[in-house]
């Protein structure tokens, strides 16, 4: 009776045991389904990080290239802006030069004008100083009062 109280008391210690391994096993099993659900989520989102990640490559890339465009773009506008300034520049200049140029003639004309006048004066001055002297009596004393007055200004 020994041994089999022996045996029941080593039965029994061996179920407690086996109970104990049991709970162990069931929570070791809990918590390794927690984990594996937790690798999961964890998996799920990396591979949605690297679509996430992939998709903004993609984007960079499309905005290196509108970049690039838009950079090629500005270069060409600002040659084009500068050839336009050189041509409105050089037509500024020669538009002034020509201004220049004719300020110069109207001056000029402007001078010969006013010695035609004068000329003109002095040879209307003398038509009249030949007309006195010459001698006509009836006519004397009318070409007389036509000398002594002003030259006659024609408007030029």
């Amino acid at each position: 009776m020994t041994t089999e109280r022996h045996l029941a008391r080593d039965l029994t210690g061996l179920a407690t045991e086996v109970d104990s391994i049991e709970k162990r096993l069931l929570r070791a099993q809990e918590e390794l389904a927690r984990e594996t659900e937790r690798r999961r989520g964890f998996e799920q989102k990396a591979a949605d990080l690297s679509i996430e990640v992939a998709q903004a490559r993609q984007r960079a890339a499309t905005a290196e290239r509108n970049l690039a465009r838009v950079a090629s773009e500005v270069d060409a506008n600002a040659h084009t802006a500068m050839v336009r300034e050189h041509e409105l520049q050089t037509r500024l200049n020669e538009a002034n030069e020509t201004i220049e140029r004719l300020r110069r003639e109207l001056e000029s004309n402007e001078r010969r004008r006013l010695a035609l006048e004068t000329d003109l004066a002095d040879v209307m001055q003398n038509l009249r100083h030949a007309a006195t002297e010459a001698a006509w009596p009836a006519r004397q004393p009318a070409l007389q009062a036509l000398d002594d007055s002003e030259p006659t200004n024609v408007g030029w």
